[in-house]
C-alpha cells in the first residue's frame, strides 16, 4: 500500500512524496539560475522518479542545472 503523505526513505534519507502537491508546477531553467546565468542555491524542488511512482525532495546546489538537465527537459522537476 502506498503512503498517503510525505515520508523519509530509511535507506537514503531523502523525503519522498507519494503524490505531487497541488501547489507545485513544472520547473524551468530560470527557476535554478538568475538573470545573469548564475546558479541559485537551496531552491527546493521535487523530482519525479523515472523508475518509481513518487517524487523526491531535493535542494539546488552548484551543478544542479547540469545534473538534473534530463529531468528538466522531460518535465520531471517541480517547484512552488
Amino acid at each position: 500500500m502506498k503512503p498517503d503523505r510525505p515520508y523519509k526513505d530509511s535507506n537514503t534519507g531523502v523525503t519522498i512524496y507519494p503524490e505531487l502537491p497541488t501547489n507545485m508546477r513544472v520547473a524551468v531553467m530560470s527557476d535554478f539560475v538568475d538573470e545573469r546565468g548564475v546558479e541559485l542555491v537551496d531552491v527546493p524542488f521535487l523530482a519525479k522518479s523515472f523508475h518509481y511512482d513518487h517524487y523526491e525532495l531535493h535542494k539546488s546546489k552548484a551543478g544542479t542545472a547540469d545534473k538534473w538537465k534530463i529531468w528538466l527537459e522531460e518535465k520531471h522537476l517541480f517547484v512552488k
